[in-house]
Order: structure tokens, then C-alpha cells, then sequence
């Protein structure tokens, strides 16, 4: 073990952030009551997302081979669904006690897809429908959300960090070179690792533990030349430095992935894939991104109580600039406000509607009916996975004035006359 890497342990053990990772990560964990057993698959991690509780883990822990019959025709997801559970408590587990698995108290487990189903413009843009979206999303019941994050530490991705450059959650993003680690539940090449337990008719273990010990694997990010992800925007690779004598990275699979950068860890990603050389995991641009995909496509689809969320982040981003909310349009969806002597109506469960609020109330003075909804119409014709770079483009580097408007709007009527979406790249071949 080289001084690089003692260097780097002796970081984890002392940073701060050391108790929200081990508070976080939980083992993937599956029951059959049919036949008595509990089973190991994967790692999961608890996030707060603003003032909620999610659980976030691979899609692929879910959808396991044995769901398809010999002729290779889908079962029954359901039902893997249903006898998921997460552990409360890692330091006394008895699976028989009740107490000590969270079940009733989730409320929904969501592993659909957020992206578009059009496998021509996924490749056009870049993206892989299977690989982005290899993400899984459980949210908990609003009392045990509220209960759970009282008495816990967790791991913290601010809701309107997706919009902002300056926020103070525990991200980051990560660039080649950087050094990063997973933490998670490995079952590696250990011929002794349990992976099973057993009960009997009578309710008595055979097995009474899993070999659950936490484990740490340090790489760096590096190309994608020879990669399967090469052209796959969000999907980092990273080349094994220590590997703490795991072979095989069996079970890391929804583990959380974090960067060390200027002596400092931030949560940089999560896991999807990985060999004894190299892993794979989708960076936290996406799933930031893909949380609020998530939420609004769980909000169609009747299956959270995001509305209010929603108009609570939009609500904090007026309120932090001096804006009062004026009034709220339940029905529609919507609430208005206004500045200087406009009054502005915005949809604050369309993402656009909210990048494009950030944008322009950093640029006040540009606040204009014709600015907004030039600027919404630009964002809701880009793919959904780059709007948080054009949001980026905006405050990073392009001031909006009269000329850049100008120069948009006419490369935008060029754009949109071609009939499909396009990138940020696109956009943006203008003269700052």
C-alpha cells in the first residue's frame, strides 16, 4: 500500500462526512417467505434530497435474472419488489424482529424509466436508455421520513442544488485524474461469504448472520477510450489503484461513490458496474437531474406528493431574492409573483419554468415576459439530461444581455425549424 493511498485512508477516517457515509449505506436486501430465506444483492444508500428521505440503489439489483423463464419471457418484477426491505439498524440485526426492517414504512419503489424511449436520439445525444437509467428511487412515508432523518445523519443532496453553482450540500463533480472510492456491501472472491439466511418452519435460523462488512476500493477516473461508455455522457469510468485484496467487485453494484479532491470527500456518483480492474458509475450531474425527472414523472403518474416540494424549492428561490410568491394556482399547478411592475405566472412542476426563474433572477434586469419565455421554450426543446449544463453555461460563463437574447432567439428559430431536439452545444455556437 502506497503513501498516496495511506493518505487517502487516513482522510475517510477523519472527515466528517465518515459518519454519513457509514449512516447511509445499507445492504440490498430480498426475502421469500415461501420458502424461508433472505437474501444479499447489492448496495443501496440513503440520501436526504431537500427535506425528504430517498433511498437510492442499482435498477439491475432488482431485475435479476430469475425473473424470466426459460424462454427468456418477464415474470413477475413485482414481486422482488415486494419483498424488498432495507435494515434499520447495521450494528444489531435480527431479521425476525420487525423493528429492524424498514417494509411498511416505503412508499413506493420507482425504477421506470426517465428517459425517452427513442433509441436514435439516446445515441444521438450520447446517452445509453439502459445504463442512465440503471437507477433505482425509494421514498418512505412522510412520518417515517420525518422520524428517521431526526434521528440520523445522512448523506445530503440539496433539492435545488441541480439549479445552482454555489450549493452547500455534500456533492461534487468529478473530472479525469480525480481520485475517488466506493463504500458498499462486496462479497468479492470470498469463498466464506454468506450471503444467504436460512429459517426454518419453526421461525429458527439455520444461519443467523449475513457476512455484510462494509468495504473500500480506491481508483482514479480515467478515459473512456476503450470503453463501452465511451460516447455516454454522465457514466464515468475509473481504473482500480487498491482494491484492498477484493478481486471481483461482486455486490457494489448502487454503492455510493465519492471524490477526494483538495483535501476534501464529496458524494460524486453511484456504482453500476464494475471488474477487478476498472468500475463504472453514473455522476451525480445525472442523478441530480434525474431526481427531479423522477419527481415529476412519479407526480404524473400519482405516485408521490411531490407538488408541494416543488412549490416549496421554487417558493425558497423567490424568497432568497426578495420575491414574495403572490399567488398559488393549486389547480393549474402553478403561482405567480412579480418584478418591478411585471406579474409572471410559471408551472412550478416543469423543470424548465425553474431553470430559467434561477437564470434570470441572477440577471434581474433582464426579467422579461419575452426573456422568459424564450429562454423555457429553448430549455424544454433540449434533451432533459442537458439542462443542467445549459443552466451551467448560463451561470458560469454567459452574462444574459440584449445581445445574447438576440443572437439566441435567432440561432433557436434555426434550430427548431429542423423539428427535433437538440443540445446545448447547439445552442450555444453564438458569440459571447
Amino acid at each position: 500500500m502506497n503513501s498516496e493511498t495511506l493518505k487517502h485512508i487516513n482522510l475517510i477516517q477523519k472527515h466528517p462526512l465518515k459518519t454519513k457515509i457509514e449512516n447511509s449505506i445499507r445492504p440490498m436486501t430480498f426475502s421469500d417467505f415461501e420458502s424461508g430465506y433472505y437474501w444479499f444483492q447489492g448496495t443501496g444508500f440513503f440520501i436526504q434530497y431537500g427535506k425528504d428521505l430517498i433511498f437510492l440503489s442499482a435498477r439491475h439489483n432488482f431485475i435479476k435474472k430469475d425473473l424470466y423463464d426459460e424462454n427468456g419471457n418477464f415474470i413477475n418484477l413485482q414481486k422482488n419488489i415486494e419483498n424488498f426491505f432495507i435494515i434499520k439498524n447495521l450494528h444489531f440485526c435480527d431479521l425476525k424482529n420487525n423493528d429492524e426492517r424498514i417494509q411498511s414504512e416505503i412508499n413506493n419503489v420507482f425504477i421506470h424509466s426517465v428517459l425517452p424511449k427513442d433509441t436514435e436520439e439516446l445515441a444521438f445525444m450520447g446517452l445509453s436508455d439502459e445504463d442512465l437509467n440503471d437507477v433505482a428511487v425509494i421514498t418512505f412515508t412522510k412520518k417515517f421520513s420525518d422520524y428517521f432523518l431526526d434521528k440520523n445523519n445522512f448523506i445530503k443532496i440539496d433539492y435545488s442544488a441541480a439549479i445552482r453553482t454555489n450549493h452547500k450540500d455534500d456533492t461534487q463533480s468529478p473530472k479525469v485524474d480525480d481520485t475517488v472510492f466506493v463504500s458498499g456491501h462486496c462479497i468479492g472472491d470470498d469463498k466464506n461469504f454468506i450471503n444467504c439466511i436460512e429459517i426454518d418452519d419453526d421461525g429458527i435460523c439455520k444461519q443467523s448472520e449475513m457476512s455484510l462488512n462494509r468495504n473500500y476500493v480506491i481508483g482514479k477516473i480515467a478515459k473512456k477510450d476503450d470503453s463501452a461508455f465511451q460516447n455516454v455522457r454522465y457514466i464515468n469510468k475509473v481504473k482500480v489503484t487498491e482494491n484492498f485484496g477484493l478481486k471481483t467487485l461482486n455486490g457494489f453494484s448502487g454503492s455510493p461513490v465519492f471524490l477526494i479532491k483538495n483535501n476534501d470527500i464529496k458524494f460524486t456518483g453511484m456504482i453500476i458496474r464494475g471488474g477487478e480492474k476498472y468500475f463504472y458509475f453514473i455522476n451525480v450531474d445525472f442523478i441530480r437531474t434525474y431526481l427531479m425527472m423522477n419527481d415529476i414523472k412519479m407526480m404524473q403518474l400519482g405516485l408521490a406528493p411531490s407538488n408541494n416540494k416543488m412549490f416549496e424549492g421554487v417558493k425558497k428561490i423567490l424568497e432568497e431574492n426578495n420575491i414574495q410568491v403572490i399567488d398559488k394556482d393549486e389547480e393549474k399547478e402553478a403561482l405567480s409573483f412579480q418584478v418591478k411592475d411585471s406579474t409572471f405566472v410559471i408551472s412550478y412542476k416543469y423543470m424548465c419554468h425553474i431553470f430559467v426563474l434561477e437564470i434570470l433572477l441572477r440577471n434581474i434586469e433582464m426579467m422579461t415576459h419575452e426573456n422568459f419565455n424564450l429562454l423555457a421554450d429553448i430549455c424544454f426543446h433540449i434533451h432533459e439530461s442537458d439542462k443542467y449544463d445549459l443552466m451551467k453555461k448560463f451561470f458560469d460563463k454567459v452574462p444574459i444581455t440584449n445581445s445574447i437574447i438576440g443572437q439566441l432567439k435567432e440561432k433557436y428559430v434555426t434550430l427548431i425549424q429542423k423539428g427535433k431536439k437538440f443540445s446545448y452545444e447547439d445552442i450555444f455556437d453564438i458569440k459571447v
